[in-house]
């Protein structure tokens, strides 16, 4: 019997058990253990991968094997198995935010390497697990458009990379301007000040 490759695998959804060759004939019976349980299979193919395992360290041995007339001498190889979980990102759902505000995303893993995008003034790259959001990263990449997409990619310690987006859209706040100052002479001819209003239709304050 030989084994197939080990190795590390990020989340449990790429995680890959070894595969296990025979020579012999069919059928086949054999004891294996993950270095946590102990198996026993019956099978008439040629290999045999066991199921995926979950999150943890395995290490793979044969403990004994026969087909159809003999049992085989128990092999001392083994294989190894590590499955770690995907660093966290979750940035939230899409948002808009006013000209003159700001929040701070946070996606703090330990052990974990960060990188975001945009780039936080137009040249320098931000490395740190927290990123302020506001008009800087607009003003500061070009083309300049009043809709961002912000990325953060996260990389484990064991080489796991997961990344995030959120949407957010800048507006400008509503602005209001008047016909200015006048002098009227009387009573009869006077008139307000008219007010015109701008961006109403966006929900910031002035």
């Amino acid at each position: 019997i030989t084994f197939g490759e080990g190795g590390l695998y990020c989340g449990e959804e790429e995680s890959v058990a070894p595969t296990f060759t025979v020579s012999g004939v069919a059928p086949f019976r054999f004891t294996y253990t993950d270095g946590i349980e102990q198996f026993t299979e019956d099978f008439s193919g040629k290999t045999f991968t066991p199921t995926a395992p979950g999150i943890g360290e395995y290490t793979y041995r044969m403990n004994a094997l026969e087909d159809a007339y003999c049992s085989a001498d128990t092999t001392s190889q083994t294989t190894i198995v590590k499955v770690v979980a995907l660093p966290t990102v979750e940035l939230g759902a899409d948002t808009t935010l006013c000209y003159g505000e700001s929040f701070t995303l946070n996606v703090h893993n330990d052990g974990a390497t960060y990188s975001w995008l945009p780039l936080r003034d137009g040249v320098h790259a931000e490395l740190k697990e927290s990123y302020l959001v506001d008009t800087a990263i607009v003003n500061h990449n070009f083309p300049i458009s009043n809709i961002q997409e912000i990325v953060a990619t996260v990389t484990s310690a064991e080489g796991c990379v997961v990344k995030d987006t959120v949407v957010v859209t800048f507006k400008e706040r509503p602005a209001v301007s008047n016909t200015g100052s006048k002098t009227y002479c009387g009573l009869d001819e006077a008139q307000g000040a008219t007010f015109t209003l701008s961006n109403t239709a966006v929900a910031c304050r002035m």
